[in-house]
């Protein structure tokens, strides 16, 4: 059984980039809108997977997006992080787990001009080294 986790979702709407400036009511909508989905979608990976996460992969998970643009432009890799936030939510709560346990990795921003998506990885954490002791 393999301890990663993918779940492919869309874009995120444009309300939920921290630029954005939307009406607090559309934001509302579109926030639930992309945390139901993520939710939606985490819970069928996770179901096909076979995965036990609780207790099985210890106290952090990290996390990595890759978002898969339709063109080519410079991009702002911090704001498309961030506009992930109410779908790291909504697989946090498919995972059953506190989502301050993830651990997020940059962003990777790449070009498929046939199916603009978001790739999120996740997999259990590495057991953190024992710390150096100094005299």
């Amino acid at each position: 059984m393999d301890s990663k986790l993918l779940v492919t979702i869309s874009l995120p709407p444009k309300a939920l980039t921290p630029n954005a400036r939307p009406h607090w009511a559309a934001k509302a909508k579109a926030v639930q809108a992309y945390r139901g989905e993520a939710k939606l979608v985490a819970r069928g990976a996770i179901r096909e997977a076979g995965l036990d996460v609780p207790p099985g992969w210890g106290d952090e998970i990290m996390v990595r997006a890759t978002f898969w643009f339709r063109v080519n432009r410079r991009r702002d890799r911090d704001n498309a992080q961030a506009s992930l936030k109410a779908a790291l939510d909504g697989i946090a709560e498919a995972l059953g787990v506190d989502d301050s346990r993830f651990v997020i990795a940059p962003a990777t921003l790449l070009v498929d001009a046939t199916g603009p998506r978001v790739e999120v990885v996740l997999h259990p954490a590495p057991t953190p080294a024992q710390p150096i002791e100094t005299p």
